[in-house]
């Protein structure tokens, strides 16, 4: 032990593990070439607020698989309503390259979204929604999209329930009040349709009396010049 109470052996065993973990970071990123890592769609997750969407990808093929515990030259993109997320690992002497592209329901700000790196075997993200207040339907643009590795973050939903059943609520009376509005509109037009009818009607009965008089008087004029 040095004068300053620090043990040499275990700061130099330290520093020693240290580059060789950046070694073989090192040797990793450069003794694959990029055609050589499967690329794999990673599980994931997403669950929404009225203001945010949240997702969370694991890096596995599925959710019930153990996957990559350290995600190397990781980035994401976010564009309008496109997200784009891409990572490295290795696994044994399989490289792996997750990628994840998904086109979202609607516009997000990106200014406004953040990112989180720091957990152990998953990546969160937190994308701001372009419009508050608007509840997405679903995640993705496309109804017809169901990867099968999606599902839903029911532990983050659920501490937004609250703020999402008082919208679909509000949702469901304006629904029902905009349902009472059309059948009321189409009420009236029924009634003002048959009384255009009736009236239509009246006034055909009406010329055709006109036409029948007009014969008679014609009939009538005609046997007196006879």
């Amino acid at each position: 032990m040095n004068k300053r109470g620090i043990k040499f052996r275990d700061a130099l065993n330290i520093a020693i593990n240290n580059v060789q973990k950046k070694l073989e970071d090192l040797h990793n990123k450069f003794r694959f070439e990029d055609s050589d890592f499967q690329r794999v769609s990673p599980a994931f997750q997403w669950a929404q607020s009225m203001t945010h969407v949240y997702i969370e990808i694991k890096f596995a093929h599925r959710h019930d698989s153990p996957g990559c515990l350290e995600i190397k030259n990781q980035s994401i993109e976010i564009y309008k309503n496109m997200f784009y997320f891409k990572g490295y690992c290795v696994i044994g002497d399989i490289p792996i390259k997750f990628e994840l592209n998904l086109e979202l329901f609607q516009d997000v700000n990106k200014e406004e979204s953040v990112w989180d790196f720091s957990s152990v075997g998953r990546f969160h993200v937190t994308l701001k929604k372009q419009m508050s207040n608007m509840y997405w339907d679903r995640l993705l643009r496309d109804s017809n999209e169901h990867p099968s590795n999606m599902k839903v973050w029911f532990e983050m939903r659920s501490k937004f329930e609250d703020q999402l059943q008082s919208y679909m609520d509000e949702d469901d009376e304006a629904e029902f009040q905009k349902q009472t509005e059309e059948i009321e509109r189409k009420a009236k037009e029924k009634k003002k349709r048959k009384k255009q009818e009736k009236k239509a009607a009246a006034a055909a009965a009406k010329a055709k009396e006109k036409e029948k008089e007009a014969n008679n008087v014609a009939e009538d004029k005609g046997t007196e010049e006879l």
